[in-house]
């Protein structure tokens, strides 16, 4: 799908730079960028994935914490109900046991509950700052090849990498001036109104 957009995109923009006026003819108008790379290798990317895995280490030990008093607490229920079995003990006392145990097995579900919660929470907070961590280095990475396209005198760059395209745009940059929009709008226009004169 990625690589159909790209062919779509690319084969008027080479027709776009065929036609280009001869004063710009003779420079390069047309520029490829692999932000997937350049993400790769942008020093930033480093230090926000490092950030990114300490705060799943957190959680991860946070995590196997209240797995391990999830544990304890299965153990204690367990002891409550085998003594609440036992026909050794006294009805009283078996009831008493029958009725903590109870307790506990209702205290057991809701820790389970909460370390599900827990476990959910994280993985979306992690995915939600993964995001916009990545979305600032590539509003970043965008800024520098606009500012580099700028001085180069290119009219457009578009943006080759495979995997970023889905978060991001196919063309990076385009000068004004390359812009047909608005002939494009004046031709509609123009079509409409001579239908509306018939």
């Amino acid at each position: 799908m990625i690589t159909n957009r790209l062919q779509w995109l690319i084969a008027p923009v080479v027709l776009l730079c065929l036609f280009v006026g001869s004063a710009r003819a003779a420079d390069q108008v047309l520029a490829v960028v692999d932000t997937g790379r350049v993400l790769r290798e942008f020093y930033k990317t480093e230090a926000a994935d490092d950030e990114i895995d300490r705060q799943k280490k957190e959680g991860m030990a946070k995590l196997r914490d209240m797995q391990d008093e999830l544990k304890k607490q299965e153990k204690e229920f367990e002891v409550l109900r085998e003594a609440a079995q036992n026909r050794a003990l006294k009805d009283d006392v078996r009831q008493q046991k029958l009725e903590e145990s109870e307790d506990k097995l209702i205290e057991l579900k809701e820790s389970e509950q909460k370390v599900v919660t827990f476990f959910e929470e994280q993985q979306q907070a992690l995915r939600e700052q993964s995001m916009r961590m990545r979305k600032r280095l590539l509003d970043e990475i965008e800024e520098a090849i606009t500012i580099y396209a700028r001085g180069q005198g290119l009219m457009l760059v578009v943006d080759s990498g495979v995997g970023v395209a889905e978060m991001r745009k196919m063309v990076v940059f385009s000068d004004k001036s390359i812009d047909i929009s608005a002939a494009i709008i004046e031709i509609l226009n123009r079509k409409a109104k001579k239908e509306g004169e018939r």
